[in-house]
């Protein structure tokens, strides 16, 4: 198979080709062998269009002498796994690795390197879909090099896992195995789902560090696919690895997706509120289990537990029939904009009706005066100014006050009222 630079040119960019040309070129005059590999060359076989590129090389550290000297780069960062990221100064980067062997220690741990051949490094990668290469040099520039099967895989729409220990040496990949699913709609070779199931079943995913977990679980999120995702990490038992025991129902997921395209807000991934769905139906030591194995930060952690505490609470509260401003403020105030749209999909029409109006309005407005207005007045400083300052905040926030003067006039008839503060 041999991909023309007519199709090529559908997928990538005048500038990313120019670039992957040039670097071929340099490859080819130093006798190297060098081409695209992985993710990008299977996208560009399923015809979607690239911006992540990935080049593998037999190449030495030479090679990167001669890049530095014959691209306008501006900087290359070099990673322990023999990798290095090629920045140029027009933002664009793109990946070099030196072709290599990986092996695992033990499972689960991080791969110890050696440099090795183009095949060695192929038979390392995760799935057949993923060992593609295709050639950048003027003499095969577009020739796909497939030793693994991975082009029939992928017209067959399947996923298969390279040898047995694959989900044991690196359980990562069963995150990724979800995703490619989702992503392509793709299906797992029967062997490979096998596979899956035992690493899972025999706890592999909960030796992963928290950082490794935390970083596929949120790459998870950020797929257009991601609560089909979701739910097989439930049904297949990762979720309850990582703390979660509660399967997952895809009511919480349906209603809070609606209200999301509802609002126009679709251009952000909103993992936090995704998380809070995930967490919703468990235990708070759950939650705090499931927050350290995911390794997720302080202030997630707050939000999760909050919610789950007091979220029924919250919409009960904002579902009652008088409710001034000030304290539909005050309630939502604190909780950042992802649970605010996590809430919406709980709550009821009048409850959704008062965070669209905080959400729109009543978080934005703030008072003129400050504490340097009260000392003019005489008002002695300390824990009084910030009672004062609220009160005007809650006034302003039901609407009685509308200018500086107001405020002003305000406090004077508060101060010399004690029972009103």
């Amino acid at each position: 198979m041999r991909i023309s630079v007519k199709e090529l040119n559908k997928l990538l960019s005048e500038e990313i080709l120019k670039k992957i040309t040039s670097l071929g070129e340099i490859c080819m005059n130093a006798g190297l062998q060098c081409y695209l590999v992985g993710g990008t060359v299977r996208d560009v076989i399923l015809k979607v269009p690239q911006i992540d590129i990935d080049i593998v090389t037999e190449g030495n550290d030479k090679l990167f002498k001669d890049v530095s000297k014959k691209l306008i780069i501006k900087k290359i960062a070099f990673s322990q796994f023999n990798t290095a990221k090629l920045l140029f100064k027009d933002g664009f980067s793109l990946d070099i690795a030196q072709a290599r062997k990986e092996i695992y220690p033990y499972p689960t741990s991080l791969p110890v390197v050696r440099r090795s051949s183009i095949h060695e490094d192929v038979k390392r990668r995760d799935f057949t879909i993923n060992t593609l290469l295709m050639g950048i040099t003027k003499k095969d520039f577009g020739k796909i090099y497939d030793y693994l099967g991975g082009i029939e895989d992928i017209e067959k729409g399947i996923i298969r896992a390279l040898h047995k220990n694959s989900f044991i040496d690196d359980p990562t990949r069963i995150f990724r195995a979800f995703r490619f699913k989702e992503r392509f709609s793709f299906r797992f070779d029967r062997e490979t789902k096998n596979l899956m199931d035992n690493s899972i079943k025999a706890g592999y995913i909960k030796k992963l560090t928290p950082q490794r977990i935390r970083r596929e679980l949120f790459l998870s999120l950020k797929e257009a696919n991601w609560d089909k995702i979701i739910m097989n990490l439930s049904r297949s038992g990762v979720l309850k690895e990582l703390g979660i025991k509660q399967k997952m129902t895809r009511s919480s997921i349906t209603t809070f997706m609606r209200i999301i395209r509802n609002f126009n807000v679709t251009n952000q991934n909103w993992e936090l509120s995704k998380l809070l769905i995930i967490t919703e139906n468990a235990q708070k030591k759950d939650i705090k289990a499931f927050s350290q194995k995911v390794g997720l930060r302080r202030n997630e952690v707050s939000i999760l537990l909050e919610l789950r505490r007091n979220g029924k609470i919250i919409v009960k509260t904002l579902s009652k029939k008088d409710l001034p401003n000030n304290k539909i403020y005050w309630l939502l105030e604190k909780i950042p904009i992802e649970g605010l749209f996590y809430l919406l999909g709980k709550g009821t029409p009048l409850s959704r009706k008062r965070i669209m109006l905080y959400f729109n309005n009543l978080k934005d407005i703030k008072i003129n005066i400050k504490g340097d207005d009260l000392k003019k007045l005489g008002i002695k400083g300390g824990p009084i100014y910030k009672k004062i300052l609220q009160k005007v905040l809650d006034e302003k926030l039901n609407g009685e006050l509308k200018s500086k003067k107001e405020e002003i006039e305000f406090v004077k008839r508060i101060i010399y009222k004690p029972s009103q503060l």
